[in-house]
């Protein structure tokens, strides 16, 4: 009885597995990333909401980011962000609804993608990188040598590019003293569009 119990536990198992990798498309775990464009055919002014679950898949959490506003001579817009995020391979889509818009939901075309490391062994989930080989756990010394050397030298730095992406990182635990070192690896990266850049900054 209990040898039947553990095979039936088994095979759902196996079965819970296939649907996760199906239903999340973990092809998107390796997406080279194009900044200032998107991963794959994801692409950002051009993917719809609605395009993205159907490419990247249907495992996601929806994120209501909050409600905000953009101030000009003549107006004040009102906006609410939204967000799919992609926990198992650790990839957020951003999206800006305006009030005076009326767009619907699964209209709203992509604005930034996030991408953030999920621990898997010693490395992150997420494993593509960009066409100067920089990803998720590349140093900082990489990333001077790959982008020169514009960051902001905090405690924990970022690296935005007028190209369409920021780069962010948290200082390693064992370190002495402040402020970023050669060692800091990436553990966070935002892709927008270049004409963004501003706002991500």
């Amino acid at each position: 009885m209990n040898y039947i119990v553990f095979v039936v536990i088994g095979v759902l198992l196996i079965i819970g597995g296939i649907w996760w990798w199906v239903d999340s498309n973990p092809a998107y775990a390796n997406q080279p990333i194009i900044v200032g464009q998107g991963l794959g055919q994801v692409q950002l002014k051009a993917t719809t909401y609605a395009e993205v679950q159907r490419i990247v898949g249907k495992k996601f959490i929806e994120i209501n980011g909050g409600v905000g506003e953009i101030s000009s001579q003549n107006s004040v817009q009102k906006f609410t962000d939204l967000g799919l995020e992609y926990k198992q391979i650790g990839l957020t889509f951003g999206f800006r609804s305006f009030a005076s818009d009326g767009i619907a939901k699964e209209s709203l075309k992509l604005r930034s993608i996030g991408i953030g490391c999920v621990k898997r062994g010693s490395g992150c989930v997420f494993s593509g990188k960009t066409n100067k080989g920089i990803g998720l756990g590349s140093t900082l010394k990489e990333v001077r040598e790959a982008y020169g050397d514009s960051y902001n030298p905090y405690i924990s730095w970022r690296i935005i590019k007028p190209e369409g992406i920021s780069l962010s990182a948290f200082e390693v635990p064992d370190r002495k003293g402040y402020g970023s070192q050669d060692a800091d690896k990436i553990d966070g990266i935002i892709i927008f569009d270049p004409a963004d850049l501003e706002e991500f900054r």
